[in-house]
């Protein structure tokens, strides 16, 4: 009787302790649950600002998803969003601050990124509050500054690095308004950062958006990663120990088969960007443009620079013959006389990866 007693009290204590890790497990279950509805809902609510998020007239999301595509074609650069202070920028960058409202508490930490290597873009509809800003700024820190005027531009220069400030005109260029009634300017822009890329070797182009409101928490900058790694850790292993008491509710699910993707997907999504743009013209130069790249790249033309002449020596070798590329260079040179439909876009993008996978290989 006494060990029919034990054994039952023994079986009770495994069940209430089953229950408990499972009541944790719940718990942990709906913690995550909403942390993820409220990340949705949050950058739900992201859609209506002036941010790289917002979709209304006042948003960014436009030129910064332009951007994003055109870049990694034109230079394998990438577009990301950046929501730290200005000093955790790499130096090997180049951030763009679209409206940065509240840069006057940061300034100094921008300087001391450009005098590491940081170049900044600056776009904002007060550039002469900037252009003092930065000024004042490398002044208190004794920080050397030079500065010059281009027609769209005032280039402060600081160290490794360097502030370009917009001037009114370009402010516009952001929006998403006016990428859909005149998308000229938006195309100046982002040609302009495909120039700042090829100046300076870099590729990285981040959008910077602390200054827009969405800093994120700078603790892990400050901590370091190895205290944050460890916590990390630390949850893992509870996590683990608490999956290890727990009871299965079923047999696993096995996952489904990953579809492979559509090789030329990525040719299909450009071609149905610059159709909503309604820039075939520019669409099909840019890929024109970064096909002579290539081509010199694989070519060995260290010394040639310029369109004309690489596709000129292009042309003359037999490695092009019978490739359609004169016909392509035909077209790009009278792009602007004539109408390149959406589905003439998209065919002779075709015919330029077809030239990229046949002849440069």
């Amino acid at each position: 009787m006494a060990k029919r007693a034990k054994k039952a009290k023994t079986a009770k204590k495994s069940g209430a302790k089953r229950v408990v890790v499972t009541l944790l497990i719940i718990a942990a279950a709906i913690a995550l649950l909403v942390f993820v509805a409220d990340r949705i809902s949050s950058k739900k609510e992201l859609r209506n600002t002036r941010t790289t998020y917002g979709v209304e007239n006042e948003g960014f999301k436009g030129i910064f998803l332009s951007a994003e595509k055109y870049l990694k074609e034109t230079r394998g650069a990438t577009v990301e969003r950046f929501t730290k202070l200005a000093r955790f920028l790499p130096a090997d960058s180049v951030a763009v601050l679209p409206e940065p409202a509240d840069l006057g508490d940061d300034a100094t930490g921008a300087v001391r990124a450009a005098e590491k290597g940081t170049v900044f873009v600056v776009v904002s509809e007060y550039p002469e509050i900037y252009s003092d800003m930065l000024t004042e700024a490398a002044r208190g820190l004794d920080v050397p500054m030079s500065a010059s005027d281009t027609e769209e531009f005032t280039v402060l220069r600081c160290g490794n690095g360097a502030f370009y400030v917009a001037t009114g005109p370009e402010y516009k260029s952001m929006f998403n308004l006016n990428l859909k009634s005149d998308n000229s300017v938006g195309s100046r822009f982002l040609v302009f950062l495909d120039k700042l890329c090829e100046s300076t070797g870099y590729r990285k182009v981040l959008f910077d958006e602390c200054y827009s409101g969405l800093a994120s928490n700078p603790a892990p900058d400050i901590l370091g990663w190895g205290l944050i790694l460890g916590l990390v850790w630390l949850a893992v292993a509870l996590v683990i120990f608490l999956l290890s008491k727990a009871q299965r509710f079923g047999a696993p699910e096995k996952f489904a088969a990953v579809e492979k993707r559509n090789e030329t997907e990525n040719v299909s999504a450009l071609a149905e960007l610059y159709r909503r743009t309604g820039s075939g013209s520019i669409g099909f130069k840019i890929h024109m443009e970064a096909l002579a790249d290539d081509i010199a790249a694989a070519t060995g033309m260290q010394d040639v620079s310029g369109f004309d002449e690489i596709m000129e020596n292009a042309l003359a070798s037999d490695r092009f013959k019978g490739s359609g590329l004169d016909r392509l260079v035909e077209i790009y040179r009278n792009a602007e006389n004539e109408r390149i439909t959406p589905r003439m876009l998209n065919n002779l993008i075709e015919k330029t990866e077809i030239i990229r996978k046949e002849r440069l290989q």
